[in-house]
């Protein structure tokens, strides 16, 4: 597993759609050493936060499709492919008809990201953290896979760079 202030900043991203702030990390850090690393414990409560109830609970949503296709834009940047609908549709409507967790279903689908997708989000995470100043942390404890995504995207934006002084 990654470092807790990896995981609670991933949680942000992946429920919140955006990165953690100053205070909120710190709160939520302390709330995960309280419970003994509880991160389930705080997804909840992130998911029943007047934030997240605006992002996602308050609509009124016509089909589990259309929640599933916010959150994967929101989780990777770009609308789902015709086998992400089939997958995820499903389970999001499961999840309004059923009443079970929107904020567990996110979490999921960005678990079993992959490829690009895997690669954009942990660059979220780790650009999130660089911004909290958590630099090292963001290095030291990120997944492989978030090393690779830096990697992957430092590099478009050294070409991107060199596009431009040319």
């Amino acid at each position: 597993m990654s470092s807790p202030i990896y995981e609670i900043e991933k949680l942000y991203i992946e429920l919140l759609n955006r990165p953690a702030e100053s205070a909120g990390m710190a709160f939520w850090l302390n709330e995960y050493n309280k419970s003994g690393g509880n991160l389930s414990g705080i997804a909840h409560a992130i998911e029943q936060s007047a934030e997240f109830q605006a992002l996602y609970g308050g609509h009124e949503w016509t089909t589990g499709t259309g929640l599933m296709v916010q959150v994967y834009n929101n989780l990777f940047g770009h609308n789902p492919d015709m086998q992400a609908l089939n997958t995820w549709g499903v389970k999001y409507i499961g999840a309004l008809v059923e009443h079970t967790s929107i904020a567990d279903l996110n979490i999921q689908m960005a678990d079993a990201a992959t490829g690009a997708d895997l690669v954009y989000l942990n660059q979220r995470v780790v650009t999130a953290l660089g911004q909290l100043g958590q630099n090292s942390a963001a290095h030291d404890a990120a997944p492989v896979e978030a090393h690779a995504a830096a990697d992957v995207l430092l590099v478009g934006v050294h070409v991107a760079q060199d596009a431009v002084i040319f």
